[in-house]
């Protein structure tokens, strides 16, 4: 199968970044990913065939290009427009694009697409049927539904903007949405009601060189009044923010 590639990605500041496993992933993703950027990725065989150990440290390096979804797939948003530009129903090669698109329920929004996870019948699995499961129902991104929870948890109305979903989707393979909605029920817990209150915000709490801070005590439990802080520990801890 002959796809687009990006040939000025060389001087992309993201991609020259990149470790040399992490160039080498990109262009497996790209090339094994099927007709809409979505795929189950084995890290055994793209070690293989990479002819270097791949692993999560790697697909956190991609940052939002990739995130991983709820039922372990990955995506890459911006595969069909780079891919086939605008989508024309007349095309014949757009034809499986479009059927596809339908099938896992994707959406059109600011970085791409977004996929929303749904529950499809194992006979079209196995090619046996044209149809989803019509108990089937269309879920939300991981990312969505960290964004939600933390709405729901402070009050605030993030919108699910790019700017809001890009550094959660960079963090999802660093962690669980489960572990997750714990670091941002304690990081709840140690600033509601302080001068730290305004950081409980997804540029923060998601942050690159924060994060596996928080989430790594998301299981240490606070003292039961609160914790007591010094105003010269808070003023350093501010400092990191």
């Amino acid at each position: 199968m002959k796809r687009f590639t990006e040939t000025t990605k060389w001087d992309d500041a993201w991609y020259r970044k990149l470790s040399p496993p992490a160039k080498l992933l990109w262009s497996y993703l790209t090339d094994k990913c099927n007709c809409v950027g979505l795929l189950d990725l084995d890290l055994e065989a793209a070690s293989f065939h990479i002819g270097s150990t791949i692993d999560n440290a790697h697909l956190t390096e991609l940052g939002s290009r990739v995130f991983k979804t709820t039922d372990g797939k990955l995506f890459i948003p911006k595969f069909i427009d780079f891919q086939y530009g605008q989508l024309s129903p007349t095309c014949p090669a757009h034809k499986p694009v479009f059927k596809a698109i339908e099938f896992y329920g994707l959406v059109k929004n600011g970085i791409g697409y977004q996929y929303p996870i749904s529950r499809v019948s194992n006979t079209y699995r196995k090619g046996k049927g044209k149809e989803k499961d019509k108990e089937g129902v269309q879920g939300e991104t991981e990312a969505t539904t960290i964004l939600q929870y933390l709405n729901l948890k402070t009050g605030r109305e993030f919108k699910p903007s790019k700017s809001s979903l890009a550094p959660i989707n960079a963090r999802l393979l660093e962690g669980t949405v489960e572990g997750i909605k714990k670091m941002i029920d304690r990081q709840c817990a140690r600033w509601m009601g302080t001068r730290f209150e305004e950081y409980l915000r997804p540029s923060t709490l998601f942050a690159p060189e924060k994060f596996n801070e928080y989430y790594a005590a998301r299981d240490i439990p606070l003292p039961i009044n609160g914790e007591v802080r010094t105003k010269s520990l808070m003023e350093k801890e501010l400092e990191h923010l």
